[in-house]
């Protein structure tokens, strides 16, 4: 009976870990200056050391503001990404897309819904600029992919 015992809750525990890693993978964050600096860290796991580079800018930048960005989606490019998901704190019913490089990207966005359909839209993005999408009950936007703007 006490193999037994062992043995479910062994089971149990490892049907939890995947699902646990799989949602700690996807969310990252950077410190990233509104007053035209830019990204102030790369995409990192620790919102608190994101806070610490964002600070350490604002004092060494008077009267810069900045804010952290939150990667909730996943970015299906080689290398760091350009393209930074985040709720917007001035519309609280919508999600923006933030392009944090120097460069012009091309990015691909998709809102996935409950039952399983997508719609997928690219979208021509300049540099540090931003779209926004309204929030939509069961409903997941995630940068499919992202490019860099043809010259011309």
């Amino acid at each position: 009976m006490r193999k037994l015992r062992v043995l479910v809750l062994g089971v149990l525990f490892l049907s939890f870990c995947p699902s646990i890693l799989a949602q700690s993978q996807f969310v990252w964050h950077m410190a990233f200056c509104t007053d035209g600096d830019g990204p102030l860290t790369n995409w990192i796991a620790s919102r608190a050391d994101a806070a610490i580079a964002g600070r350490e800018h604002e004092k060494a930048n008077p009267g810069h503001r900045w804010e952290i960005l939150t990667q909730q989606g996943r970015v299906a490019a080689d290398g760091p990404g350009c393209a930074a998901i985040a709720d917007d704190p001035t519309r609280p019913d919508t999600v923006r897309v933030v392009n944090t490089c120097d460069a012009c990207r091309i990015i691909r966005v998709s809102r996935r819904y409950k039952n399983g359909s997508v719609k997928t839209k690219e979208f021509k993005i300049k540099p540090k600029a931003q779209k926004r999408f309204l929030k939509q009950p069961d409903t997941e936007i995630i940068v499919e992919g992202e490019f860099v703007c043809p010259k011309g």
